[in-house]
């Protein structure tokens, strides 16, 4: 296993929704989010990673949860610490969408209460979105 790789998510949740993206086109679907750069807050590198994969630009207003998240992709045994931070967005978010520089990504708006059903990753973070926990909620997921 390699490094520990740093994560930002931003929650964009409107109208009993959340944002996700489909990284890899295979029917998972995660906050929109990527790993923390030199330099850079969580916080800062959830709203940039939101406007890079959506074109949505936002605030972050609160961390809502930290997750150790250990997973497979493509048969490789992964290692990250995931920050998801809550996100107020400039646009009306039903209206005008767009896709960001990320252009090979799928956005969709998984709705919190059929949320249980969805391929969401990590999947740990089914139970507590809806309704956000009051205070930042440390989570551990393996897949």
């Amino acid at each position: 296993m390699g490094a520990i790789r740093i994560r930002a998510a931003a929650l964009v949740i409107s109208e009993g929704h959340v944002l996700c993206a489909d990284h890899h086109r295979d029917g998972i679907w995660a906050p929109p989010g990527g790993g923390v750069d030199p330099g850079e807050t969580s916080a800062e590198a959830a709203v940039r990673e939101l406007v890079e994969e959506t074109g949505l630009a936002g605030a972050a207003s609160r961390l809502v949860f930290v997750v150790e998240n250990k997973f497979s992709v493509k048969g490789a045994r992964l290692e990250e610490v995931g920050f998801y931070h809550l996100v107020a967005v400039e646009a009306a978010l039903w209206e005008g969408m767009r896709i960001g520089s990320e252009s090979h990504l799928r956005l969709r708006w998984l709705r919190l209460a059929g949320i249980g059903g969805e391929d969401l990753r990590p999947a740990v973070l089914k139970p507590h979105l809806n309704p956000l926990p009051d205070s930042p909620l440390h989570l551990i997921n393996v897949d």
